[in-house]
């Protein structure tokens, strides 16, 4: 099966491992390219020593997020936020909720509330149904996302670390901030190209230091918001990367899809595909 690839929703091993039909398809479609919009490692969870099925050959590629390239949509993108734009309205923005199932991402989320509420003109707080991952118009008093206020949008995990919201917010150049390397770092390599672009785009606190001193955590984020240079070096990364990151809608011009040769214009499918069809020498499993 090397030679075949299949696509997957969210990769689930928890669940997925107990159903019968799904343990045969891995073993029949071992050594098949499987394409997911996450996928962990043994060190991050422990059973998938015992189910190597859930590792082998399996691949991370972007959430489909709310913004999608097409013709309607003019020059620059949303992603190529201008360095020299006004600063938006609120340091840090965070949408989520606290309904999670786990236990560390809920205790974290909780700390982020809590310090949100306090910080009404320094942060901007949407909390949402459980598993509610929309942040469009419907989801609020605007005709536009949440994070096109924020400089730094919160990202912590939820039932998995994965989260659509870092390619919401990334894409309207909201700088992620995430709490755990398997949020977004350690996914889609072939997109962010190397764990350093990843890093130069996003920014990174350890979840403990955020729980044991959210106070502290926020003071950094609103200090750091007014460091011009710094955002601007963030927000360069995301312009260079931000094609890549998102699914062209069908029917999308061949007049700008002619320049998927350079890097920069592929969109996410022409990223997948370049690595699947020419590339087979060089993947990293």
């Amino acid at each position: 099966g090397s030679d075949h690839a299949f696509l997957h929703t969210v990769s689930q091993p928890f669940h997925t491992t107990l159903v019968k039909k799904c343990r045969l398809l891995y073993d029949l479609c071992r050594n098949c390219t499987k394409l997911s919009i996450d996928t962990y490692k043994p060190a991050l969870f422990k059973f998938l020593l015992e189910h190597d099925d859930y590792t082998h050959r399996w691949m991370s590629i972007p959430f489909p997020s709310n913004i999608h390239r097409s013709d309607d949509m003019t020059a620059p993108y949303p992603w190529h936020v201008s360095n020299t734009s006004e600063p938006r309205r609120y340091p840090t923005v965070f949408v989520g909720s606290l309904e999670v199932t786990a236990t560390k991402a809920r205790t974290l989320r909780a700390a982020i509330i809590q310090e949100c509420r306090a910080r009404p003109t320094e942060c901007m707080l949407m909390e949402l149904r459980s598993h509610s991952s929309n942040t469009d118009s419907r989801n609020s008093s605007s005709d536009r996302s949440p994070y096109t206020d924020g400089t730094f949008c919160l990202m912590p995990g939820g039932d998995y670390p994965t989260r659509k919201g870092v390619l919401d917010a990334l894409l309207v150049g909201c700088i992620p901030v995430t709490f755990q390397r398997a949020t977004a770092h350690r996914q889609w390599p072939w997109h962010w190209t190397t764990q350093s672009t990843a890093d130069s785009c996003m920014h990174y606190v350890p979840m403990r230091q955020v729980v044991a001193d959210p106070r502290a955590f926020f003071q950094e984020l609103v200090k750091l918001s007014r460091d011009e240079s710094f955002v601007a070096a963030k927000r360069a990364c995301i312009a260079r990367v931000g094609a890549r990151m998102q699914y062209d809608l069908p029917g999308h011009s061949h007049a700008v899809r002619s320049r998927s040769t350079d890097a920069g214009e592929m969109d996410a499918v022409d990223v997948v595909l370049k690595n699947l069809l020419y590339e087979q020498s060089s993947k990293k499993f």
